[in-house]
């Protein structure tokens, strides 16, 4: 996706994402972050449908270290890269 897609798909499901649990309102900017560096970061694999709550399981596994939520999320990616390809 180009970069305003891949922007506009975070957001739409950081709506979404855990809209039930109150604890994860304060946090979206945090996955937020980390979604959109992630995709930024690694642009073959960019951001898809999901991913978000991966993401936001790991902001709330780490809330005050955003840097180890960043990396915990990373990890995730790689250990479950298959997920996120066009074939899976």
């Amino acid at each position: 996706r180009a970069n305003g897609d891949t922007a506009e798909a975070i957001k739409n499901d950081l709506e979404r994402t855990f809209a039930d649990m109150r604890m994860v309102a304060p946090r979206k900017p945090q996955i937020l972050r980390i979604l959109q560096q992630y995709a930024a970061e690694n642009p073959d694999v960019g951001y898809t449908q999901g991913m978000n709550y991966v993401a936001a399981t790991m902001v709330l596994m780490y809330p005050d270290r955003e840097d180890l939520a960043r990396r915990r999320f990373v990890e995730a990616m790689m250990l479950f890269s298959g997920f996120w390809s066009d074939d899976f």
